[in-house]
């Protein structure tokens, strides 16, 4: 499996990736055996910079597996509740 991680809006600190690289390990095995070729692509995001009460993060996930694609996303106050 192949793990991108993109930080749009903010900075991307080994906390977060270590933070995101631990999430993604959890469905590593599941797709692993579907596809050794896989590619799971995180984005990280602050949304935006004018929200009244504070900032807004987002976190999508795209993975390709076996021919498949698969896409999540959340939006969250807290960036480490979004992933």
């Amino acid at each position: 499996m192949r793990l991108q991680i993109k930080a749009t809006g903010i900075t991307l600190t080994p906390s977060i990736e270590e933070y995101v690289s631990k999430k993604i390990a959890l469905i590593d095995k599941h797709i692993s055996s579907l596809d050794v070729d896989s590619l799971v692509s995180v984005e990280v995001a602050r949304t935006t910079l004018h929200h009244k009460s504070g900032d807004i993060f987002k976190a999508e996930i795209k993975i390709r597996a076996n021919g498949k694609e698969y896409f999540a996303v959340s939006e969250k106050p807290d960036l480490y509740e979004a992933i």
